[in-house]
């Protein structure tokens, strides 16, 4: 069997892009008092974007391999983002 390398770099460094993201829009929300004001419309595409890269990443795997199994089967499902339900 051929060996596979796979590279993981860019989803890693798009997984700190998103998260400095929503910690920019989450810090310029939040007031003096520490009570934070969001525009839930401002942060839905960034949760979105956050959630679609770890997906990718916990759904990544080597096939045989313990360090780098497939988990996939025991992950927890995603809360959706959605404000409208509360």
């Amino acid at each position: 069997m051929p060996k596979v390398t796979v590279n993981l770099n860019s989803l890693r460094k798009r997984l700190v892009q998103e998260y400095n993201a929503l910690t920019s829009e989450i810090n310029e929300g939040t007031g003096k008092c520490g009570y934070i004001e969001l525009h839930t419309v401002n942060i839905e595409r960034q949760m979105d974007d956050l959630r679609n890269t770890i997906s990718t990443i916990c759904c990544s795997y080597i096939e045989g391999s313990e360090a780098f199994a497939d988990i996939s089967d025991d992950l927890p499902e995603f809360v959706d983002f959605n404000p409208n339900d509360y």
